[in-house]
């Protein structure tokens, strides 16, 4: 019986992975700012770290449900499709968390670093570019894995806007045939089986950095 949605289903399943991606390398561009930022001895970290309590306080469903249905009040102009306002939604809440990682990777790193970059000539942007944020990165693949891994299993909360991902289609079979135990248990191995070798990657980089004494601190 659900071989007739098999093509809905494929389909649901590419707009749950475009949106995941997305937003994984936009929140991850942004974060990496943001945490950058946060982590100078300037007064513009405060607003960096204003923009990283703002979104690793609100869960997504807020921000979704606010940006899809509050924010076009004000103006009209702001309203946007569903899967970009799901997009613009992970985006910000993966930026929280990824520039969170950053900030607590830059203070793993041997303050002594820095100050040998400078006394070399290096500016400070450049110490931080080709020195802490190589190594910062190296120590925290681990927890952004985790994090983007999270990231991909919240998608379906984009289904309360209308982005046809794989809940939301879901959804819309259980209504033609009846078979929410079918429907959902498909969703669930569906999951399952595109979730588990990106655990099986988190746990081996955990274990290498564990081997190299690279996650101390973190």
């Amino acid at each position: 019986m659900l071989n007739h949605y098999a093509p809905a289903i494929w389909n649901a399943m590419i707009v749950t992975i475009q949106l995941t991606i997305i937003s994984i390398i936009c929140g991850t561009l942004l974060g990496i700012f943001v945490g950058v930022i946060s982590s100078l001895n300037s007064p513009v970290r405060y607003l960096a770290r204003i923009h990283i309590e703002i979104f690793l306080g609100l869960p997504v469903l807020v921000i979704l449900v606010w940006f899809y249905y509050v924010l076009p009040i004000f103006d009209n102009r702001l309203a946007f499709e569903p899967f970009w306002t799901a997009v613009l939604a992970f985006s910000l809440s993966v930026s929280g968390f990824v520039a969170e990682i950053i900030e607590s990777g830059f203070k793993s790193i041997p303050s002594g670093q820095v100050e040998a970059a400078l006394m070399l000539g290096l500016t400070r942007y450049q110490a931080i570019r080709h020195i802490i944020l190589p190594q910062a990165i190296t120590v925290m693949w681990s927890a952004l894995i985790v994090q983007y891994i999270t990231t991909y299993k919240l998608v379906p909360l984009a289904s309360i806007i209308g982005v046809n991902e794989i809940l939301h289609v879901g959804g819309s079979i259980i209504q033609e045939t009846y078979q929410p135990i079918e429907v959902y248990t498909l969703i669930a191995v569906l999951y399952l089986v595109t979730v588990y070798p990106l655990n099986i990657m988190a746990r081996r980089l955990r274990k290498r950095f564990n081997s190299r004494g690279l996650l101390t601190g973190i």
